[in-house]
Order: structure tokens, then C-alpha cells, then sequence
């Protein structure tokens, strides 16, 4: 059976898209590594500590897709993990 040309292209372009996707992997994972030992390094509770969760952590709104369907937007001002549903339509 003979190999056409388009099929070594469509692998050629296969294997460069997957070495591309391994290369952000490791990428992302020496940054998670990165803030692992940044936080790690200032264990104890001080203005450090909350430097680095001020520069990490997130502090916008965020939503997030409930088991029944409905769009989760939990508040971020409340001490209790309340959660305001609305329904998908």
C-alpha cells in the first residue's frame, strides 16, 4: 500500500501540534511548581503570605455549572458557601 503525501503531512503536522501541546504542558508545570514552593517557603501567617495569596489567588466573580444544570455564582463576600443558581435557557 502506498503512502500519499497528504497522509505524511496530515502525521508531520500531528506530531508537531502534540510537541507543542507536551512543551505548554511542562511550561505550566514548572509554574505550578514555582508557587508551590513560593508558598511553601513562607508557611507562617504574616504580610509575605499574604502578598503571594494576593498576587495568586484569584479575586473576581466566578460562576460555575451546577450537577442540575444551572449556572453557579457563589458570593465572594460571604463567610458561608451559599450558592446563587439561575436557570440555563
Amino acid at each position: 500500500m502506498k503512502i500519499t503525501g497528504l497522509t505524511l503531512q496530515i502525521c508531520g503536522m500531528g506530531m508537531l501540534v502534540l510537541s507543542a501541546v507536551v512543551m505548554a504542558q511542562d511550561a505550566d508545570k514548572q509554574k505550578l511548581i514555582e508557587i508551590e514552593k513560593a508558598f511553601a517557603a513562607n508557611a507562617t501567617q504574616g504580610p509575605e503570605l499574604a502578598a503571594l495569596a494576593k498576587q495568586y489567588f484569584y479575586d473576581g466573580p466566578l460562576s460555575q455549572l451546577t450537577g442540575l444544570g444551572r449556572i453557579g455564582t457563589p458570593p465572594t463576600s460571604s463567610p458561608t458557601p451559599t450558592l446563587v443558581t439561575r436557570t440555563l435557557r
